[in-house]
This record gives structure tokens, sequence and C-alpha cells, in this order.
């Protein structure tokens, strides 16, 4: 049984061009997060089609989904640069978790994050394509530095490059065992909550709905004027 909940602020920006669903049939479940970027309603046309897309092709494909996401992405990216214009070079990052026969697979491209808890603690968690990740592996500075390191918003991956789009996909195991939650949210909200107080947020809270206005209102006491729009969902398997 699975108990879900979304969330999406638009933050201090005039438009929020965030994008989130959760799509589920017959055991099978999709959940799917997209930040837009672009400006002038493109980030947040961009984010919306991918909602759109992964939808269509979860409830078309049925048990193949799984296994045609690099091919369904590579067609995605087509379609936003097919949008895209001289004046809007729309984009969108995107992060998805899929919960098939209990078996767990994410696919994501971009600094849209995932993160697995079992038992009230991390797991697993997604890796960032971005520059600040990399400074990361290559020592500069410590994972938790990545909120505030100078090349923050500078990606590396994401939906809407003409050149083409590589997909990380990965296997997180099944959710037979233990207490399961799942966390998928943009940057403008894992960057005001650290991971540590993520967990104790779900260890306090006694359902998903506490959970999730724990974090939220961490959330909004670190959000500045220009603040980032802010968008999640959190999935607690019984």
């Amino acid at each position: 049984m699975y108990k879900i909940i979304k969330y999406t602020n638009v933050g201090g920006r005039n438009e929020n061009e965030d994008s989130c669903e959760i799509f589920h049939e017959e055991g099978r479940l999709c959940a799917v997060v997209a930040d837009g970027l672009g400006g002038h309603g493109g980030g947040a046309e961009a984010s919306k089609t991918a909602i759109d897309y992964i939808g269509k092709a979860f409830f078309e494909q049925k048990k193949d989904f799984v296994s045609k996401i690099d091919e369904n992405m590579e067609e995605l990216n087509s379609i936003i640069c097919n949008k895209q214009t001289e004046q809007v070079k729309m984009r969108t990052t995107i992060a998805l978790l899929m919960i098939d026969n209990k078996e767990i697979t994410t696919a994501h491209i971009g600094d849209t994050r995932i993160y697995h808890f079992v038992d009230n603690k991390i797991k697993d968690i997604t890796f960032d394509h971005s520059v600040s990740q990399l400074a990361v592996l290559s020592g500069e500075i410590k994972q938790e530095d990545i909120r505030h390191h100078i090349d923050r918003n500078k990606l590396l991956r994401s939906l809407g490059k003409s050149e083409g789009i590589r997909t990380e996909i990965n296997s997180w195991g099944n959710v037979k065992e233990g207490k399961h939650a799942f966390l998928l949210c943009t940057d403008g909200f894992w960057e005001n909550i650290t991971e540590t107080e993520m967990s104790d947020c779900l260890k306090d809270a006694v359902d998903l709905k506490e959970w999730m206005t724990k974090m939220i209102r961490i959330i909004k006491t670190r959000m500045q004027e220009n603040a980032d729009n802010n968008t999640a969902i959190v999935i607690w398997c019984d």
C-alpha cells in the first residue's frame, strides 16, 4: 500500500516552472518531478511537457515502461528541443521513481533528486548532474557544501539539449521488507533542508502528512526573498 503527497510552491519567483505528478495502476507506480528552466514561460512548458509525456508512456507501455526509459527520454528530449525558439531555449530536469511488482527503479537527468529511506535512515540518493557535484568528486568541496557552491546552478545534463542526453538509471532493490519512504524534490526544496533534517522529520512523524509538513516548515524559515520554486513528492510504503 502506497501513501502519496504532492507539494509545490512558487517561492519568490513570478511563475512556478516546476511540475510533478504520480501515475499508478495494477501494482505499478511512477512518480515524476521536473524543474523547468528557460524563462518567458519556457521552463513551465518544458516541465509540463515532460510530465505529460511520461504519464502517456506509463499507461501505454505497461510492463515495458521501465525497459524503454532510455528510448522514452531520447524522444522526450527531441520533443522539447522542437518546442524551442530563438527567444525561448526551454529545458528541464527530470526525476522518476518507478515501483513495479515491488521492484524500485529510478531515472533522472539534472539535479532534481530522489531520496530513499529505509527505517527512517537514508539508504540511497541520486547523483546530481552538475558542476557542483563534480567539485565533490574532485575533493574541492564536501557533499553538504553543494548547497552553497559558487557554481550551484550550473547543470551538466538536462532535457532540451540538442546534442542529446544521457539518462542515469538505477535499481534500488525492492520494498518487500522494512519501512520504505521516498522523497523526490527539486533543488529549490533540497537546498533548504539537510539530509539529517529530512531523516529526523521522518523519524518524528506519525504519518506522511506530518513528515511533509515538518520539512516544509524548515524550508520556509530559510527561503530568501527571491527563493526558487520548490516542489516535492513523498511516498510512504506500508
